[in-house]
């Protein structure tokens, strides 16, 4: 089909009948640049100044071989300005990854006498979201392993606002540890996350979707879907099921961003998206 359209065209062009004029390839803008360590610390320290809300995921642990599973702390939301004190960057190595999907991505990592911890997350302008793992290597506590999530930011505390439209979309990623049994526990678990959120009769309600979900060993695994999640004082929830769970809030004066944190199929972790 392209062909015969391609020489309409130049028959057009050679007759005279319509004007030639200069054809000119269209550039794609360049790629954001990364952030600098300074950059990224002080917008690290700009969201917990403004913060004033934090999603924890359970807090979960294991021992290397064992196979039990140790909850010490469920899931948990706490919404004041002090609830960001407990998080810092001093003494901790920063990596910085790129971008994925417009969100900035970071490894930190520090040791201390008894503990070894890395984390991988992503940083938005008004939140940023990380799952994070604890090995202790003390006598008492060698070879255990202690996983957590969170999603800290500012919340306007209310519901976006979707104009003359039903329907918005927030794209980003996600990103959990598997505790499934050995030898696919402690594997690092990544894919891509959208929230959409629509306005019906009865009210705001919120779709999350993790799609091309890949283990570090690059083995698919099976998407994960949560529909009609109520949306209130832009919160929204799943926990009808143990082991099965999710908390979102959106972030942002204009809602632009939402991160969260989530429990399905013995996999903890967090996602995070920018609104299209």
């Amino acid at each position: 089909m392209h062909r015969y359209v391609l020489a309409v065209l130049l028959a057009l062009l050679t007759s005279g009948c319509i004007q030639r004029t200069e054809l000119r390839t269209v550039q794609p803008p360049p790629p954001e640049p990364p952030l600098s360590d300074e950059a990224a610390r002080a917008l690290y320290h700009d969201i917990l100044e403004r913060g004033n809300t934090v999603i924890q995921g359970p807090v979960v642990g294991y021992r290397r071989g064992a196979d039990e599973l140790y909850e010490f702390r469920p899931a948990a939301l706490c919404q004041e300005p002090a609830c960001t004190e407990d998080f810092s960057l001093e003494e901790i190595e920063l990596e910085i990854l790129g971008m994925r999907r417009g969100i900035h991505l970071g490894h930190e990592s520090t040791r201390q006498d008894d503990y070894r911890i890395q984390v991988y997350g992503g940083w938005m302008q008004d939140s940023f979201f990380a799952i994070q793992s604890n090995d202790y290597l003390d006598p008492e506590n060698h070879g255990l392993t202690v996983v957590l999530g969170y999603a800290v930011g500012f919340s306007p505390g209310t519901s976006p606002d979707l104009g003359g439209a039903m329907t918005a979309m927030w794209n980003g990623f996600m990103r959990g540890v598997d505790l499934n049994d050995w030898p696919d526990r402690g594997d690092v678990i990544s894919g891509d996350a959208a929230i959409m959120v629509e306005l019906d009769g009865i009210g705001m309600t919120a779709d999350v979707s993790f799609t091309n979900v890949l283990s570090r060993l690059v083995v698919r695994r099976p998407d994960m879907t949560w529909r009609g999640l109520a949306v209130e004082d832009g919160l929204f929830q799943y926990g009808a099921e143990v082991g099965d769970t999710l908390t979102g809030q959106f972030f942002g004066a204009g809602h632009g961003e939402v991160g969260g944190v989530f429990e399905r199929d013995r996999i903890v972790g967090v996602f995070g998206g920018i609104r299209d």
